[in-house]
């Protein structure tokens, strides 16, 4: 066992503590870290004032770090073979799909997975998304049961509700690249905003565009107003309550607009091509069997020119990553001509 200084949180506040360690070069990565209490205990080189009124700061002892193991070593050998290599980390919160023929061992699973991952804090399965406003249905296996927590990305932090409003952190490097591409000047509605990663990251770049996000869940808006302050970007973004099939006229003309609706965005992109500018760009994401993806940039298209009159192009067609076996889940950015 080794001695040092220890920053101690409790367990939602786990990921933003060893973010915190890291950015300011304290974090120790040859200890492991620690876990009592329903708190997490991080391993740092030097006392610092606690950066919460719940945390604090202590000498404890932890045990040499060596290279992490998956979970599935802590399973029965059984059960090891139909187990996922991957699951999400939204926070300090996992979201796992056990298969159905091991839904007895949901338990046994979620604490495998926090035996492995002492940061993690909770551990869900997923049920799939569904309901008028596509959330995703959580049942809690293992940790605590909470779906709230807050997840980091490329320097933002979101307040994310699991059982309130969508969020993939499979869709990080999306969110990076459409918020990249905003321009000086450009109008951009996030049509589908959800907890506002595509807006909030534009903002902070500080691009001198106007910036929309719509969504038609209530609760999805409080949680992106949270983001807005929490970010302090509240006041570069623009927050419009509605569905976006029938908001979306009276925010045109536009030059860039997000649909991020992977299950039913069709219509909203249908809804969103007539306000886009000429020459203006629609990033798109759709579900698509592997071997149509790369036709799915022209098949939209010409849904569009069927429905609306669109003329266009497809500028590029993505897989952002696998949604099943035989699907996946697509990025298409078109632009109008």
């Amino acid at each position: 066992m080794v001695t040092s200084y220890a920053l101690v949180v409790p367990l939602r506040q786990g990921e933003a503590a060893r973010q915190l360690a890291a950015s300011l070069g304290i974090a120790r990565a040859d200890l492991k870290l620690g876990r009592r209490d329903g708190k997490l205990v991080i391993p740092i080189t030097r006392s610092i004032d606690p950066p919460t009124p719940e945390s604090t700061v202590e000498v404890a002892e932890f045990e040499a770090s060596k290279p992490p193991g998956s979970y599935k070593d802590l399973l029965a050998a059984g059960l090891r073979e139909k187990l996922p290599s991957s699951f999400d980390i939204v926070g300090d919160l996992v979201i796992i799909k056990v298969p159905k023929e091991l839904a007895g061992h949901g338990a046994a699973i979620g604490k495998a997975i926090l035996e492995a991952h002492p940061n993690i804090g909770g551990v869900f399965h997923d049920e799939g998304v569904g309901g008028e406003h596509r959330v995703r249905t959580v049942r809690h296996l293992a940790g605590e049961n909470r779906t709230r927590t807050v997840h980091a990305e490329f320097g933002a932090k979101f307040q994310v509700d699991l059982s309130a409003a969508y969020f993939s952190p499979r869709l990080a490097n999306e969110h990076r690249r459409v918020a990249g591409a905003v321009r000086d000047g450009e109008t951009f509605v996030d049509a589908t905003a959800g907890v506002g990663p595509f807006s909030v990251l534009a903002a902070l770049r500080k691009v001198k565009a106007r910036l929309i996000a719509v969504d038609v869940n209530d609760r999805a808006l409080e949680l992106l107003r949270e983001n807005l302050r929490l970010n302090r970007v509240d006041g570069r973004v623009e927050v419009v309550p509605g569905d976006a099939r029938t908001v979306l006229g009276g925010l045109a003309p536009y030059d860039r607009v997000a649909v991020n609706l992977p299950h039913g965005g069709l219509p909203i992109l249908e809804a969103a091509w007539p306000g886009l500018r000429q020459g203006g760009t629609a990033h798109y994401y759709a579900i698509a069997a592997e071997p149509d993806v790369e036709a799915l940039g022209d098949r939209t298209l010409g849904g569009l020119a069927a429905s609306v009159g669109g003329r266009g192009r497809t500028l590029r067609t993505h897989v952002v990553h696998p949604y099943s076996a035989r699907d996946r889940m697509t990025s298409i950015d078109l632009e109008k001509d």
